[in-house]
């Protein structure tokens, strides 16, 4: 099994990024993404996942939504497992994110925890500072708010929000009846979710643990100087591929998937190689025979 890790926790701050339109899926904690190649279940309907089979375990980034990754998945030759953060955690530490995940994996998959991990966007301080330096934009808490509102697609500006924050989002929420196609519940879980996830990394403290495995840190543009060690986070030679793309746009860069797929094993490839990735129909004529 091999990991593909966002390390930009905070997607919700790009501009023009809006909510997920699927509701259902984004409360699933992880689920299969469409790759190149077919899946046998998939094929048979059924929705269990193949654990014998080796595939790419996708972590999003804090945000947690999980369609950032479907224009990558599309062209990776392993199938994929997508792990989604949910809402229902919102005051959850990366720390803690990490913990419930590996469980959950452990529990399901019933299998260990290792492989080659690929970090998108770069280390953990350099993007934490790139993040910062971020927020730092917004001149108070009050106009970053206002931000995280924005991100469900309707204006505010018009309407007076007093209070504290948590009575903010209820009159928010009110007043987004009949504006919005999410539940209200899903609006406000979204917008005190991301907010609950924003104070996190604020406070979060990079402890470094070298892994045993592979670790290769596709790095994206910063605006801030580096300020890591790359080496302190693989007992192994790491593998460091800078690209000219900004950490908002990360996903976005379809040299990513290419860079996974380089990196994949020999018996990885030759299995693609050697796969049928034709689609198959059944089609009845009025004889009712398939041909």
């Amino acid at each position: 099994m091999r990991f593909f890790i966002e390390r930009r926790h905070l997607a919700v701050i790009d501009v023009g990024n809006r909510i997920s339109n699927d509701e259902a899926r984004s409360r699933i904690e992880h689920y299969r993404n469409l790759t190149i190649i077919k899946s046998p279940a998939l094929e048979t309907g059924h929705d269990e996942f193949d654990v014998n089979q080796k595939f790419l375990c996708v972590v999003p980034g804090l945000k947690g939504h999980s369609g950032r990754f479907t224009l990558l998945c599309e062209r990776l030759k392993l199938l994929a497992l997508v792990l989604q953060p949910g809402l229902s955690h919102p005051d959850e530490t990366p720390q803690e994110l990490a913990a419930r995940f590996a469980k959950s994996l452990k529990k399901r998959l019933l299998l260990g925890l290792e492989g080659t991990v690929f970090c998108l966007g770069g280390a953990p301080k350099d993007v934490l500072a790139e993040v910062n330096y971020i927020l730092n934009q917004f001149k108070s808490e009050e106009k970053l708010q206002h931000m995280l509102r924005m991100n469900l697609g309707n204006d505010s500006s018009n309407i007076q929000l007093k209070g504290t924050w948590e009575e903010k989002v209820s009159l928010y929420v009110k007043y987004l009846t009949g504006k919005v196609t999410s539940s209200l519940q899903y609006s406000r879980e979204y917008v005190l979710c991301a907010y609950g996830r924003i104070n996190q990394i604020r406070q979060c403290k990079v402890q470094v643990t070298p892994l045993k495995s592979q670790v290769i840190f596709l790095k994206s543009r910063v605006s801030v100087e580096s300020c890591d060690s790359y080496q302190n986070y693989s007992e192994q030679p790491v593998i460091v591929y800078n690209l000219n793309t900004s950490l908002v746009n990360v996903t976005q860069d379809l040299q990513c998937m290419a860079i996974v797929n380089r990196h994949l094993e020999d018996e990885i490839l030759k299995a693609f190689n050697k796969a049928n990735l034709c689609f198959t129909y059944s089609c009845k004529a009025n004889s009712g025979k398939d041909y």
